[in-house]
């Protein structure tokens, strides 16, 4: 028996089998007439079998072995007593097989893993086969079961799920076993609508400092109103439990953690509700991760003894510093690694290498480390820092620039006119004292400008 997936493209024959006799009569109008219809067959032929081929031709044979692979949604939106009633219809369709049928089992979650390949045992499956619960991929479930499908079989699938597909497309995987003649039969499974409570979040911080006070953020979720118990855990080890109050929808609890130690942590936070309040306890954790990091470092660079003891006094009881003279400074960012910042007290540029300011600008560039300059009567412009790496990194500019902005000037002139004013400078043959004050006073009127006033 002929099946043919695009029986339209038969419709072609209408067409290309009359087009092709009418081009023979003057193609082939010079060969003798047995060689013009051995050709012209030659011709038809070939025309047939593409339009067959277009057509998607199939020779279907009876059998008389059928085939079902069941496919069971162990995912965690089905409830486990669905997956156990679900269990127990596949059993007992097993153990009702008569001869010459055959039967597979395919677990999936996640993923989809064979518990059982097509067999015509009529013994139950053992149902061992441990997806991951967390998605529900049906495509991948039934492109396996088209795999382990017998080939010479009259074959079929059964979908036991609640069909809360998360990841993958099930309709391209259906249309696929419907290319394949494969039906697919759903024994549906409702899903879960009893209340619950969930965990919807948990914020902590992604890095912290060794000996720093932090919080975490608890965001918990219920269905219903009711009363629970959050846990939080720290690398697995409680360290706080309190009972809460649950309003319907979103309720949020700050919890303060105890300093840690330097490492990688881990917390996670748990929820605990009454059972008739939280039908399903797969979402009651969450985790975090915090990076646990040592007290910071400073490298203290300092142009003159003893001119940064006040700095290194006040960040003792933050960090530690170390303190070094200009000529020690690392050369290279290798040496600036350790650190997570530096500092410059009064440091003229002549007493640091040039490679010494190129590590720094590379640390604070590349590293995204901090850098500190503390000015004196030997930093900045004073220090020689102009058109250095320094410079660069400074948001002052050193260059004092070519128009300089000078303010109004309001002057008061106050004149001496009492009677020794009219008295010589120096003597008898000297100028009146009052002659040089208006000289004076004209002089100074004289520098002002036309926005100064007086």
């Amino acid at each position: 028996m002929l099946s043919f997936t695009r029986p339209a493209a038969l419709l072609l024959l209408v067409l290309l089998v009359p087009l092709t006799v009418f081009l023979s009569r003057t193609s082939l109008a010079l060969l003798r007439p047995a060689a013009r219809r051995a050709s012209l067959a030659l011709r038809l032929l070939i025309v047939t079998m593409l339009v067959l081929a277009l057509s998607g031709v199939g020779i279907v044979r009876a059998s008389d072995t059928r085939a079902a692979v069941f496919l069971l949604d162990r995912s965690d939106s089905v409830s486990a007593e669905q997956q156990d009633a679900h269990a127990d219809y596949v059993r007992r369709t097993i153990e009702a097989m008569s001869e010459g049928e055959q039967a597979g089992v395919v677990v999936f979650g996640a993923d989809a893993l064979v518990d059982r390949p097509a067999s015509p045992a009529t013994t139950p499956p053992d149902l061992q086969s441990r997806p991951t619960t967390t998605y529900s991929n049906l495509a991948e479930a039934i492109r396996l079961g088209l795999a382990v499908m017998p080939a010479a079989s009259a074959g079929r699938l059964v979908l036991l799920s609640d069909g809360a597909e998360n990841v993958g497309s099930a309709e391209w995987a259906a249309r696929l076993a419907e290319a394949h003649g494969v039906p697919v039969d759903i024994v549906p499974a409702a899903a879960g609508s009893g209340p619950d409570v969930w965990i919807e979040g948990l914020a902590a911080p992604t890095s912290a400092r060794e000996g720093e006070q932090v919080s975490l953020e608890v965001s918990v979720s219920s269905s219903t109103d009711t009363t629970a118990t959050l846990t939080l855990l720290m690398d697995g080890v409680q360290i706080n439990s309190q009972p809460v109050r649950l309003t319907r929808g979103p309720n949020t609890f700050v919890q303060s953690l105890p300093p840690a130690v330097r490492g990688f942590h881990t917390y996670t936070s748990r929820v605990e509700a009454p059972a008739e309040a939280d039908t399903r306890r797969e979402n009651d954790r969450y985790s975090a991760f915090t990076l646990v990091s040592g007290r910071p470092r400073l490298l203290v660079v300092e142009g003159h003894d003893g001119e940064a003891g006040a700095l290194v006094a006040a960040l003792a009881g933050t960090m530690d510093t170390d303190v070094i003279r200009p000529d020690a400074a690392p050369a290279d960012a290798r040496g600036l690694a350790g650190y997570d910042g530096a500092v410059l007290v009064n440091v003229p540029a002549s007493d640091l290498a040039p490679a010494a300011m190129d590590s720094l600008q590379l640390a604070v560039r590349d590293l995204g480390k901090g850098l500190v300059v503390v000015g004196g009567d030997e930093s900045y412009a004073a220090g020689g820092y102009f058109r250095t790496p320094i410079e660069a990194m400074l948001p002052v500019d050193l260059h004092l620039p070519s128009k300089l902005d000078i303010p109004t000037v309001a002057m008061v002139l106050v004149i001496d006119r009492s009677g020794s004013m009219e008295m010589a400078h120096g003597g008898s043959s000297g100028v009146a004292k009052i002659e040089l004050a208006k000289e004076a006073a004209s002089r100074a009127v004289a520098q002002l400008s036309e926005r100064d006033y007086a």
